[in-house]
């Protein structure tokens, strides 16, 4: 398992934004609304290979799927699973790479109530389910989901 990052980019001043030096090397994680610590960042999205993957899970939270769907190369990854047949899963607001991919036209998805709408107007048909599976393309609404994405992704993964 890698943790895969977008590479931190300079802002311009007049945003007056400011992150802390580790953030050029690892992700904030999040649950629910609380920090859950800093995961080193093993690869960066300019360097990933669909050929070195099996599967891919986008992440759930605001925060870091926003910042994976303005990524090119993290577009550009998921469409490149996808089109492989590797299981592509997202799971809560992990679909906005999907969105911004422009992968769920006429596809079966899921995801957190509130991005539902985002994923309609996508082109997907959207499904209110804890876990929704259409080929190799996987999502689930939100954390207490987690374990039928994760039966789903072994499923496809051991067969």
């Amino acid at each position: 398992m890698h943790v895969v990052s977008p590479r931190i980019g300079a802002f311009p001043p007049s945003l007056g934004l400011r992150f802390p030096p580790l953030a050029a090397t690892h992700v904030l994680a999040i649950r629910l609304m609380e920090n859950a610590g800093w995961l080193k960042i093993d690869r960066y999205m300019d360097e990933a290979k669909v050929s070195d993957y099996d599967a891919v899970i986008f992440p759930g939270g605001c925060w870091n799927p926003d910042f994976l769907r303005a990524d090119k190369h993290a577009q550009d990854f998921a469409r490149g699973m996808h089109a492989a047949g590797k299981p592509t899963c997202g799971i809560c607001h992990g679909q906005w790479v999907m969105v911004s991919a422009k992968m769920l036209k006429g596809k079966k998805a899921t995801a957190v109530w509130n991005i539902q709408i985002d994923l309609e107007n996508a082109g997907a048909t959207v499904l209110d389910e804890p876990c929704v599976v259409d080929g190799n393309l996987i999502t689930a609404r939100f954390p207490y989901d987690l374990p039928r994405m994760i039966k789903a992704l072994v499923a496809q993964l051991v067969k």
